[in-house]
């Protein structure tokens, strides 16, 4: 795999530009791999997992303020 690729896959995967810089070494010379390498892949999936988790509570909370805020005719006070 050429390495412009390699590094725009790590983008699209959502790798930080300063993790990679890190990682880039170990990826692009499979001679000097380690589990080092896949431990910090595997860091960087659990921080998206959690911050997917993260975004997912945000966005039920925000849908259920939307819920609370939204007026139609029928509800909506005529005194207001």
């Amino acid at each position: 795999m050429d390495r412009v690729r390699l590094i725009q896959r790590l983008f699209d995967a959502g790798l930080s530009s300063r993790r990679m810089a890190e990682l880039l070494p170990c990826v692009t010379h499979p001679e000097i791999r380690t589990s080092w390498l896949t431990d910090r892949l595997r860091e960087e999936r659990a921080r998206m997992t959690a911050e997917m988790a993260r975004l997912a509570h945000a966005v039920a909370v925000l849908d259920d303020v939307v819920a609370d805020m939204t007026v139609t005719e029928d509800t909506r006070d005529p005194a207001a």
